[in-house]
Protein backbone atom coordinates (compact mmCIF):
# COMPACT_ATOMS: atom_id res chain seq x y z
CA UNK A 1 0.00 0.00 0.00
CA UNK A 2 1.52 3.42 -0.72
CA UNK A 3 1.50 6.44 1.73
CA UNK A 4 -0.55 9.36 1.56
CA UNK A 5 2.61 11.43 0.68
CA UNK A 6 3.08 9.30 -2.42
CA UNK A 7 -0.73 8.03 -3.34
CA UNK A 8 -1.54 10.84 -5.97
CA UNK A 9 1.56 10.74 -7.60
CA UNK A 10 3.16 7.50 -7.33
CA UNK A 11 6.46 9.42 -6.84
CA UNK A 12 8.67 9.86 -4.15
CA UNK A 13 8.62 13.18 -2.97
CA UNK A 14 5.34 14.73 -4.15
CA UNK A 15 2.47 15.58 -1.94
CA UNK A 16 -0.67 16.32 -3.73
CA UNK A 17 1.30 17.28 -7.04
CA UNK A 18 3.62 19.56 -5.63
CA UNK A 19 7.31 18.42 -5.86
CA UNK A 20 8.99 18.96 -2.01
CA UNK A 21 12.31 17.77 -2.93
CA UNK A 22 15.48 18.25 -5.76
CA UNK A 23 15.80 20.78 -7.92
CA UNK A 24 12.11 21.80 -8.83
CA UNK A 25 11.01 22.23 -5.63
CA UNK A 26 7.88 24.68 -5.76
CA UNK A 27 5.95 23.49 -2.71
CA UNK A 28 7.70 26.26 -0.35
CA UNK A 29 7.05 28.91 -2.65
CA UNK A 30 3.59 28.34 -3.02
CA UNK A 31 2.89 27.81 0.38
CA UNK A 32 4.47 31.29 0.80
CA UNK A 33 2.65 32.98 -1.69
CA UNK A 34 -0.41 31.75 -0.25
CA UNK A 35 0.08 32.90 3.32
CA UNK A 36 0.96 36.53 1.68
CA UNK A 37 -2.07 36.86 -0.09
CA UNK A 38 -3.70 35.98 2.97
CA UNK A 39 -2.03 38.33 4.99
CA UNK A 40 -2.95 41.10 2.16
CA UNK A 41 -6.77 39.85 1.81
CA UNK A 42 -7.05 40.40 5.87
CA UNK A 43 -5.19 43.55 5.97
CA UNK A 44 -7.18 45.19 3.14
CA UNK A 45 -10.36 44.55 4.07
CA UNK A 46 -10.51 43.26 8.02
CA UNK A 47 -12.48 45.95 10.19
CA UNK A 48 -11.96 46.00 13.88
CA UNK A 49 -15.54 46.66 16.08
CA UNK A 50 -15.91 49.07 18.71
CA UNK A 51 -18.99 49.55 20.40
CA UNK A 52 -18.29 51.83 23.18
CA UNK A 53 -16.54 54.88 23.92
CA UNK A 54 -15.35 57.73 21.95
CA UNK A 55 -13.68 55.49 19.44
CA UNK A 56 -16.77 53.62 18.91
CA UNK A 57 -17.22 52.50 15.03
CA UNK A 58 -15.41 49.85 12.21
CA UNK A 59 -11.92 50.78 11.72
CA UNK A 60 -9.43 49.08 9.86
CA UNK A 61 -7.03 46.57 10.73
CA UNK A 62 -3.45 47.82 9.58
Amino acid sequence: MQSERNASSGGKGVVQGFVTEGEHVMAGKMAQAIANAVVDEIQANAKAVIDSGSSSGNWPVQ
